[in-house]
């Protein structure tokens, strides 16, 4: 009996120590959780598609296509679902575009096209669901760009 008041005093500071150590977190804290969709690289001269598939409101509500463009003419990225929001990406720049998903599960379908007809499009991108909006900055980067959004001229 006498053996297991020795090391009560050790557990009881083991026990502070460890609790002192374990990383503080705030319930105000903005927590931004990506996941990622789908990446790949684009070379044609026609039209290209990025499908979403469908989507769990597990992952989050909001849904950003990152694009690099890889290619010599500018790019010009819009959303099915939106055809009035287009962002233009010039050679050598990268843009990105946010959507808030209305309904989920749903499809969502991306179009990249050469700003000139005929033009070749080469470009880079990512597909990223989240639980917030991220901002420019915050997103995971598997293509191996730097995202800033470009806005429309």
């Amino acid at each position: 009996m006498r053996h297991c008041f020795r090391f009560f005093p050790a557990a009881v500071l083991l026990s502070l120590l460890v609790t002192a150590c374990a990383p503080a977190s705030s319930p105000d804290a903005p927590s931004l959780q990506a996941t990622e969709l789908g990446h790949g690289t684009s070379r044609t001269s026609v039209e290209t598609q990025i499908q979403s598939g469908s989507l769990s409101s597990d992952n989050g509500a909001w849904l950003t296509l990152q694009v690099k463009n890889l290619g010599g003419t500018a790019i010009l990225v819009t959303l099915d679902k939106d055809p009035e929001t287009c962002i233009t990406i010039e050679p050598g720049a990268s843009g990105t575009l946010t959507t808030e998903l209305s309904a989920v599960p749903s499809d969502h379908l991306f179009q990249l096209r050469a700003a000139q007809a005929g033009a070749e499009l080469y470009a880079a991108h990512t597909l990223i669901q989240s639980t917030k909006k991220p901002a420019e900055s915050v997103l995971p980067d598997s293509a191996g760009f730097p995202i800033r959004p470009q806005v429309p001229a």
